[in-house]
């Protein structure tokens, strides 16, 4: 054997923060692909759609989404008060959640809030539960398609969050579903013995910066084509602004006859600038 002088070196250890970025980049890299770099632990980013996001070191502080028509919406993240202080991986921002799990907040250029989770093995929780602040008078709800509208306390819809996904390891789905109780969305993460670690998943939240919509259900709608006196109900039901509850809904009842006669269902859409909601159509049960 002849002796070069050289030792072998163990590979360099890396944090948890770096594996949970490499673990991202493995299972979902894609997501990052359109995520604005975050410099600091406590950072404002500004996305082009003109919407703020506001993150923090401190996990319990949450994320703050500011939008021109929205308004503030704060969220509260899993397991925040066990949480240990961001990390910032490659402009990254990563919490460690201390129980096989961490939270990867990412804001995009359009706008939209997507905050990850990634979970390293079968000892992590399958329940992760995020506080959605909509105002006094909003609420969470159900869509059909499996995701969530935050309805603000004016009843339009402020922002949406889009069906759940969660990816293991070897690239296969694994079974996710949201649920409401009041104004916490939990994910559901059925990992288990089965799943290939890590596991990625998220809520994505999505919001335009130029409007925000109310809906109508097909009763509502039919309620909205009867006139003045009940459609000033629909609009106390939702406690609608004054311009509207005065008769803006009394005004669109022939526009609405329209849609329910083509079995549609009637939305109010409020563009920025605009003086009072325009109302459309749209395929809705």
């Amino acid at each position: 054997m002849i002796w070069t002088g050289v030792t072998a070196s163990a590979e360099p250890e890396t944090s948890d923060a770096q594996d949970t970025v490499a673990a991202i980049n493995d299972v979902a890299g894609s997501v990052l692909d359109t995520a604005i770099d975050v410099s600091a632990t406590d950072s404002t980013v500004s996305t082009s759609a003109g919407v703020n996001v506001d993150l923090s070191t401190d996990a319990s502080d949450g994320i703050s989404i500011d939008s021109p028509i929205a308004g503030d919406l704060a969220i509260g993240l899993p397991f925040a008060d066990v949480a240990g202080d961001a990390e910032v991986v490659d402009g990254v921002m990563v919490y460690d959640n201390g129980n096989g799990s961490s939270t990867t907040p990412l804001a995009h250029a359009d706008g939209s809030v997507q905050i990850l989770t990634t979970i390293t093995g079968t000892s992590a929780p399958t329940e992760y539960t995020y506080v959605v602040d909509a105002a006094s008078g909003g609420r969470l709800v159900l869509t059909e398609d499996g995701g969530v509208d935050v309805v603000g306390a004016d009843g339009f819809v402020v922002s949406h969050v889009l069906a759940p996904w969660a990816v293991d390891a070897e690239g296969r789905s694994v079974p996710t579903r949201f649920s409401i109780n009041g104004d916490a969305l939990t994910q559901t993460i059925d990992h288990g013995v089965a799943t290939a670690y890590p596991v990625v998943a998220d809520p994505k939240f999505t919001s335009t910066w130029w409007n925000k919509t109310l809906y109508f259900s097909k009763t509502e709608s039919a309620v909205v084509v009867a006139g003045g006196a009940t459609a000033a109900w629909i609009a106390h039901y939702f406690g609608l602004p004054g311009a509207v509850i005065s008769g803006v809904l009394a005004a669109y009842a022939s526009a609405f006859g329209i849609y329910t006669a083509a079995g549609k269902c009637g939305k109010l859409v409020w563009y920025v600038g605009y003086p009072a909601p325009v109302p459309q159509p749209y395929w809705g049960s």
